[in-house]
């Protein structure tokens, strides 16, 4: 298979389908997310300055790209993530306890080894609920999935009234394993192995129990130690039959605390982090606590759209030869 692509391969939907349906998508589960968790739309920073510390390197293994503003001189940095920008601001606003905070970005992340279901641009709905501290618990991190499962579902529901020639891959039941459980069951096989047996044979789930994985560094994503707390950490994955490999689509996570903070430092040893201003808050305790949520929308485009590469869901520069491929086969890109 060239590019990993199956030969004789034709798209479900036409390009103005493809596009008609990332758009309409979008503004559906924009919509019912406002709904569900009573969030805000807030129209998020691109650009930060390095001290701050809101932008997240995943462990200084991607570069964020930066450049001179003038007349200041001073460097601006664009943000590859929004959960600190948005736990940094979300009291601005007035937000209620178990209210929150919504953002659609569109991240550039130089350093992403583009390939059938990754590209350095993105599309991303993320969102901070503001809770207390006690609300910090796996019980509702899964009664926040659920809901965010849900509104999955009835977009899908929507989207295949639309379009009946495409295959439902979500259910409203949520299917949850422990991380643990597939080591045991399948310890010769690697992370993404494990992931793609389990969601193959038994739909989408929602992985939890990643601290040991995150530790060691076999997440193929280097995750930060001052982003959220390992230990409560969801991510949910569902397997495409069209890529034959299960990809992550959204997750949901607690914030990370002082003590989760102080934990997990100790494991990346990322001391002069916390000279920034954002980990020198959260060591003193001064940022509230939220629980953080965001769907793939790119990845879940590819997924829902029954799409063979995500350069059919989302424009990217691409090698010569995968141009010369796809126009030679008739495979229409962004």
């Amino acid at each position: 298979m060239a590019f990993k692509m199956q030969i004789g391969y034709s798209s479900i939907l036409n390009p103005r389908e493809t596009v008609t349906a990332i758009s309409e998508t979008k503004n559906e589960l924009i919509k019912n997310l406002k709904t569900t968790f009573k969030l805000l739309e807030v129209e998020p920073a691109i650009i930060c300055r390095e001290e701050t510390g809101l932008n997240d390197d995943f462990r200084i293994s991607e570069r964020p790209i930066d450049f001179d503003i003038l007349p200041s001189n001073l460097v601006g940095e664009i943000l590859q993530t929004h959960n600190k920008w948005r736990r940094s601001v979300i009291q601005k606003y007035d937000i209620l306890n178990d209210e929150g905070i919504l953002t659609v970005t569109n991240p550039l992340r130089r350093d992403i080894v583009q390939s059938i279901n990754q590209a350095v641009v993105c599309s991303e709905i993320g969102f901070d609920i503001l809770v207390e501290e006690k609300q910090l618990t796996m019980h509702n991190l899964e009664q926040i999935v659920k809901k965010l499962v849900k509104v999955i579902y009835h977009v899908e529901d929507n989207l295949l009234k639309t379009y009946p020639q495409l295959n439902r891959k979500f259910s409203e039941k949520t299917n949850w394993v422990n991380y643990n459980e597939l080591v045991k069951s399948m310890r010769l096989l690697t992370y993404q192995e494990r992931i793609d047996k389990y969601t193959r044979e038994n739909g989408p789930v929602i992985l939890y129990g990643l601290q040991d994985v995150i530790k060691n560094g076999s997440l193929d994503l280097n995750e930060s130690f001052d982003v959220v707390d390992w230990e409560l950490y969801t991510k949910i994955f569902v397997y495409d039959f069209i890529l034959e490999k299960a990809i992550c689509v959204g997750y949901c996570a607690a914030s990370v605390g002082k003590e989760a903070l102080k934990r997990q430092l100790a494991v990346t040893k990322e001391i002069i982090k916390i000279r920034t201003n954002y980990d020198a808050k959260l060591a003193k305790d001064e940022l509230p606590p939220t629980i953080t949520c965001g769907i793939y929308k790119t990845q879940l485009d590819l997924l829902l759209l029954e799409k063979q590469h995500i350069a059919e869901v989302v424009p990217s520069i691409w090698e010569d030869d995968f141009l010369e491929y796809v126009n030679k086969n008739g495979i229409e890109i962004l």
